[in-house]
Order: structure tokens, then C-alpha cells, then sequence
């Protein structure tokens, strides 16, 4: 199982989820540590004990230092990124809580 990642709205209703899988979080964090120079990436590099809530600013934080990791991930874990950051980049998501297991 990877990292869930729930995504709210303005309203904080739950609008969609999202799951980070456990190949993706392997190539972010076991396979390279550039991650350790994000602190929000920091925030999710524990596969067990991420439980994690961020706001809009949060999110822009973590989109960003996603997009600065993803050139050191394999081609086929970088289309697994691009997609979390698109749903993360969605103008109705205005928070997202991330849970490991």
C-alpha cells in the first residue's frame, strides 16, 4: 500500500483521493536522497508514520520540491509524479491530508 493522499475543497469536503504508490515513494525516498533538502518532502518520507495536513501554501511547497526531485526518478515513476501534481495543481483543492499506513 502507498501513501493516501485525500483531497479537500474550499469547504473542507473530502472531493477526491489520491494514492501515492509505494514504487513512486521507493524512487522519492529509498532511491535517491536528494529529498532530504525539501522540508516538505521531509514531512513524507516516512512510509509508516506520515500523517500529515496541508493547506494551499503547504501544497504549493510540496509541488514545487516534487518538481525539483523528479530529473533524479526513472522515466516510468516520473508519469506517477506528474499525475500527483496535477491533482495537487487542481484549482478546487484547497487542502490535502497525507497518511502512510
Amino acid at each position: 500500500m502507498g501513501l493516501d493522499v485525500v483531497l479537500f475543497d474550499h469547504n473542507n469536503s473530502k472531493i477526491g483521493l489520491f494514492e501515492i504508490p509505494e514504487r513512486l515513494h521507493h524512487a522519492l525516498f529509498q532511491d535517491t536522497f536528494y529529498w532530504r533538502s525539501y522540508p516538505s518532502l521531509r514531512k513524507i518520507s516516512d512510509y509508516y508514520r506520515t500523517n500529515v495536513r496541508l493547506d494551499r501554501v503547504g501544497m504549493q511547497h510540496l509541488i514545487t520540491d516534487l518538481g525539483q526531485v523528479k530529473p533524479f526518478i526513472n522515466h516510468h515513476d516520473q508519469l506517477d509524479l506528474d499525475t500527483l501534481i496535477t491533482a495537487l495543481c487542481d484549482d478546487t483543492v484547497s487542502s490535502i491530508h497525507i497518511a502512510g499506513d
